[in-house]
């Protein structure tokens, strides 16, 4: 792939974790800044969705303890993604 070209970003879900660290601090490798949207528990899971630009959701399942640190719906919250956990595919057409 060359930089410009379209692609499509696979994320597993299991790879995400909260981060506190590094919201606001320009750092941008394998993590995604977004909005909370949603907060859903599901016994051991909390699935969370995240609003990333106008268009872009994603959602996540991230184990049942961090529904004690999660901020607020609405509020900006930041997932660090395993590098083995994403996969970078180029577009179909």
């Amino acid at each position: 792939l060359a930089t410009g070209d379209a692609v499509t970003v696979l994320l597993r879900p299991d790879a995400a974790s909260l981060n506190f660290t590094t919201a606001g601090t320009g750092q941008s490798e394998n993590v995604l800044h977004g909005q909370l949207r949603s907060v859903s528990f599901r016994g051991s899971q909390v699935k969370i969705e995240v609003s990333h630009g106008l268009d872009t959701r994603f959602v996540f399942e991230l184990p049942g303890a961090v529904a004690d640190v999660l901020p607020p719906i609405g509020q900006t919250v930041s997932l660090v993604f395993d590098a083995e956990g994403v996969a970078v595919l180029a577009a179909e057409e």
